[in-house]
């Protein structure tokens, strides 16, 4: 499921939400935090790599650094933390 319209600076925009919204403050960086919306909004690995300009490798390290920050083994647990953040 791919959402239409979100753009770098959207994507931006949206990530500054997250500690309003619950993200644990574990020291995310920006592109980990924008990482983590397009994960939430269904994106692939090679989708976010094509919409952030990055290498699909690049994607996934910062899956794997967002999993570890997190204390998290899987993307699926990821999506559960984002989506029960009031």
């Amino acid at each position: 499921m791919r959402c239409a319209g979100h753009g770098p600076a959207e994507v931006g925009a949206r990530s500054a939400e997250f500690p309003q919204h619950g993200l644990p403050q574990s020291g995310l960086t920006p592109r980990e935090a924008q990482v983590a919306t397009l994960l939430l909004d269904g994106l692939t690995s090679k989708e976010i790599a094509r919409r952030l300009n990055i290498s699909d490798l690049t994607v996934r390290k910062h899956r794997e650094n967002l999993l570890a920050k997190l204390g998290l083994v899987n993307t699926g647990q990821l999506i559960r933390l984002l989506l029960s953040a009031p």
